[in-house]
């Protein structure tokens, strides 16, 4: 077996187990509200990194945003690390949110292709990437867990 397949076959096992956060360049692209251009989701910088899938419609979405905002303030979550990747609004519709929000967030749109690679089937979904580039944790729907976990995620 080549050593390139080999490490495609672990890579895609240890992804399906959860343990291993695996981006490949160029595939997962979504589109920057404050860039206004499509780029590869930047979560391999070896920073902790939260991916908080929302939509403008969905009101558990805007509470976690809210309780996540609150860990930023409170110096216990690193701003500018949360990347809100909207799922089914218009651009125009996210940087509206974007621009009249106090969120220190990175806004991003998406689109269905997106979606169906990562299998988010709902909002908010986080995913807690750690500086190797790992999924640590993930939730679906408001889970009370969700800012302590993303606390502990910045504690390091």
């Amino acid at each position: 077996m080549s050593r390139a397949l080999l490490l495609a076959t672990v890579l895609a096992l240890s992804f399906a187990a959860g343990g291993f956060w695996y981006w490949s360049k160029g595939r997962i692209e979504v589109y920057s509200v404050s860039e206004e251009a499509k780029v590869r989701l930047p979560v391999l910088d070896y920073e902790p990194s939260i991916l908080l899938f929302w939509s403008s419609t969905c009101e558990p979405c805007k509470v976690e945003m809210y309780r996540l905002q609150q860990g930023i303030l409170a110096g216990k979550i690193k701003p500018g690390r949360i990347f809100a990747i909207s799922i089914g609004d218009s651009i125009e519709t996210v940087r509206s949110f974007a621009e009249n929000s106090d969120y220190q967030f990175q806004f991003f749109s998406s689109d269905a292709k997106v979606l169906e690679d990562l299998k988010v089937t709902g909002t908010p979904t986080s995913f807690h990437i750690d500086a190797n580039g790992r999924r640590v944790w993930q939730s679906a729907g408001l889970d009370p867990m969700s800012v302590t976990k993303a606390e502990e995620l910045f504690k390091n």
